[in-house]
């Protein structure tokens, strides 16, 4: 019984922080998620949405604390990792970025989004045989996947590999189209 009360307890001011953000009253969604964290410092969830409110509100330094903690907790964390890159993502710094969604790539419940935003960022970046390999590596994994064809194609088409890009992009519609 006392363990119920004490996660309804960090959990309710988790849930409130999401409330209050919700409401855009940020003081107040930072006063709760910094009491489920008080009481629960290792509560990765209310960490996270932490995080993602200060993001969200351009504190990079802070979000990017915030999730280095929960990679301090729990080393191979998807989740932070990816939430990292995009930090770095919005700094410009572009190879930090791709080091973290390298990273995440080994983390099979992020290991999808992580490849597809190493494919977008590859292609950004000219560096065009990278995202061809991942975006490869992807359609091997899974042949019928749309995004996966999707990410094949316009990486051929970086590549310049154009006879394959229209290959692969007829593929893709015709998928498409048949559900």
């Amino acid at each position: 019984a006392q363990f119920l009360r004490a996660n309804g307890f960090t959990n309710a001011h988790n849930l409130a922080g999401g409330a209050h953000a919700g409401l855009q009253k940020i003081g107040e969604a930072r006063e709760s998620f910094r009491a489920a964290i008080e009481a629960a410092p290792h509560y990765q969830q209310a960490i996270g949405n932490l995080a993602k409110l200060e993001a969200r509100l351009g504190n990079l330094d802070e979000a990017a604390e915030l999730y280095a903690s929960i990679l301090e907790q729990h080393p191979k964390s998807g989740a932070a990792m990816l939430a990292l890159a995009g930090i770095d993502i919005r700094r410009n710094e572009i190879d930090d970025a791709l080091r973290w969604l390298e990273k995440a790539r080994a983390d099979s419940t992020h290991r999808h989004v992580a490849a597809l935003r190493l494919v977008q960022i590859y292609i950004l970046e000219n560096r065009n045989d990278k995202a061809l390999s991942v975006a490869r590596e992807l359609t091997l994994r899974k042949p019928g996947n749309l995004e996966y064809l999707l990410m094949l194609g316009r990486a051929r088409l970086a590549n310049r590999q154009l006879d394959k890009a229209v290959e692969t992009f007829k593929d893709l519609a015709l998928r498409a189209a048949n559900g």
